[in-house]
């Protein structure tokens, strides 16, 4: 299970690169569902806080990090979405 973590840790963290590297280059966000990103975003947040009170650093981590990317995601969404 450890060798699992270790796996997914690192993927977790980095999945939300392609996207924001996307929404930076293109600057645009049309094609890219809000609700879904949202739901993403505030299921992170609450494995991240969920975490942090079994006191488990390594997904405690992981998720702090995943919900920061998402974050910056999300915001670049609504902004571009406003440049339409």
């Amino acid at each position: 299970m450890e060798k699992l973590l270790m796996l997914s840790t690192p993927l977790l963290m980095i999945s939300a690169l392609p996207q924001t590297h996307r929404l930076i280059t293109t600057k645009k966000s049309g094609d890219i569902s809000r609700l879904t990103y949202c739901l993403t975003w505030l299921g992170v947040l609450l494995l991240a806080i969920d975490s942090y009170q079994a006191q488990d650093v390594s997904l405690a981590l992981t998720n702090t990090v995943s919900f920061f990317m998402l974050t910056i995601n999300l915001i670049l969404i609504f902004i571009y979405a406003k440049n339409r």
